[in-house]
């Protein structure tokens, strides 16, 4: 009551207040309360079942009656104790809102508050609540709220219901603010329920913040009711208005279960079955350096979500063509435009990671919400691509599965410490990397070098010789012994030097 929403009946359910919401215009409750008695007590603070209010913190309360239910003056007193019963007693005045500015004089030597109730002076009195809200120290507002359960905010003799109200919203107004920790395999399920007709297209969204500062929105369809579930940890969750507008919200839950896994795409396994225009949640697993990496993907990435995974130093760069011996790389913008796609589904990318502490670097990064992107075969699924340099017959080509030996003939690879090899006959490369394919054989002789707009790029640029490997793919147990890398029981195994789980 009084501005609390109570979540569903669930283990891992939680009451979820009213806090922090920006240019919503009243309450979304209003609590009508019967005194049944002469001193029955509604308590005015739910905080109060598990602490005290320091009076260096607080410093009021004002209780905002519905205009058209206002009790008449000297029907009710406000009643503020502390442990030992020491307090205010405050009358009404007749008027919409009635507050009392705490006495610090009256609470002891502990100068806290356990109880902020409303009692009536005589049996029978009622009201109708629009909101309560404590009043800090500093003057600002904290939402508070009522209740008849003497188990929580000390009342009695009292009855007592919320009543929804409509909430008129400003342009861009919030209602929210919510934030939560979320362990990994765990997600919070949000369930808006609207009264009246619901809500129109286009008139609500929801926004909220992940742990890198990125603002995620997601329209409000026309309805009823609305669920919508974060798996990542999140900041100021909130239902926003695209427009002003009112709308009656009977309530709003929000309950922690168990998430529905992402689609693994790992670069020891075969590619799942995806299809172009899914929304899927995706969890990458493959090894990025501190260094030179090649990327492919089927899905896009911003800016802001390309520095989120490989560090706010990243640099991407998009194949232009072949000539001479040169791969002419061009640098891509990653700061005038955040939110607009750089790393496309379907393409291959050079990208180069000097931030130690970036999450890619641990193995595994997962990707919320992520579109699939890229053509399709004849059954409809996502094929790797590239960027193909018609003029030269070079293509710089993704992978979305393991190919080793025979796969890799002639093809040409980059190792993190930037060196352009030729594959040998024990190449092999993961999934989700890339390589270059139709580089003639003549550019063994004098070698192949990545050139960045126009420029070589120091320490990257060498001679290879004929049939070196870019990525040996053996793979061996914990015994050392060589086994068959493309059919692994689950275990513990060693690639290049790294022991990689096949679960």
């Amino acid at each position: 009551m009084g501005g609390v929403f109570f979540l569903s009946n669930s283990a891992q359910a939680e009451d979820l207040p009213v806090a922090g919401g920006w240019n919503w215009s009243v309450p979304m409750y209003s609590c009508s309360v019967t005194f049944n008695n002469q001193w029955s007590e509604l308590g005015l603070c739910k905080a109060l079942k598990d602490n005290s209010l320091p009076l260096a913190d607080y410093k009021g309360v004002t209780v905002y009656f519905d205009e058209n239910a206002i009790p008449a003056a000297d029907k009710l007193q406000f009643k503020v104790q502390n442990a030992t019963q020491d307090g205010q007693y405050s009358s009404n005045d007749g008027s919409e809102t009635m507050s009392i500015t705490f006495n610090a004089d009256n609470f002891g030597d502990d100068q806290v508050i356990i109880r902020v109730n409303l009692q009536a002076k005589e049996a029978g009195i009622t009201a109708k609540i629009d909101k309560v809200v404590l009043i800090k120290t500093d003057g600002t507002e904290v939402d508070s709220e009522c209740t008849a359960d003497w188990d929580i905010a000390h009342s009695w003799g009292v009855t007592a219901e919320s009543t929804s109200k409509v909430t008129t919203f400003q342009q861009w107004g919030q209602l929210g603010n919510w934030n939560n920790t979320l362990e990994e395999g765990y997600a919070h399920v949000y369930t808006f329920t609207f009264g009246g007709s619901g809500v129109a297209e286009g008139d609500l969204q929801i926004k909220y913040t992940d742990d890198s500062a990125i603002d995620h929105f997601s329209d409000v369809p026309a309805g009823t009711s609305f669920s919508y579930e974060v798996k990542e940890t999140y900041t100021n969750f909130s239902l926003q208005a695209k427009k002003a507008t009112e709308v009656e919200i009977l309530s709003i839950t929000r309950e922690a279960q168990a998430a529905t896994p992402p689609i693994e795409l790992d670069e020891y396994k075969e590619f799942p079955e995806l299809t172009p225009g899914d929304v899927v949640d995706l969890k990458i697993i493959r090894t990025f350096n501190v260094g030179w990496n090649t990327i492919s993907v089927p899905t896009y990435l911003t800016p802001l979500y390309i520095k989120k995974f490989f560090g706010a130093n990243v640099k991407v760069y998009d194949f232009i063509d072949y000539s001479d011996g040169k791969l002419n790389f061009s640098e891509m913008d990653l700061v005038s435009n955040p939110t607009n796609w750089t790393i496309d589904g379907y393409k291959a990318y050079l990208i180069y990671i000097t931030d130690t502490d970036a999450r890619a670097l641990t193995g595994k990064f997962t990707i919320y919400g992520a579109t699939v992107r890229g053509n399709a075969d004849e059954n409809g699924f996502v094929v790797p691509g590239g960027t193909y340099d018609e003029a030269s017959n070079v293509t710089f080509k993704g992978t979305y599965a393991p190919l080793s030996g025979s796969d890799l003939s002639g093809s040409y690879g980059v190792l993190a410490d930037g060196h352009v090899k030729k594959a040998g006959p024990n190449a092999y490369v993961g999934g989700y990397h890339a390589y270059f394919t139709g580089i003639p054989a003549a550019a063994e002789a004098k070698g192949v070098k990545l050139v960045i707009d126009g420029a070589e790029t120091t320490g990257i640029s060498q001679v290879v010789a004929a049939e070196e490997v870019f990525g040996n793919g053996a793979v061996y147990n914990l015994s050392g012994q060589r086994v068959d890398g493309k059919n692994l029981a689950p275990g513990i195994y060693v690639r290049n030097g790294k022991k990689f789980m096949v679960k």
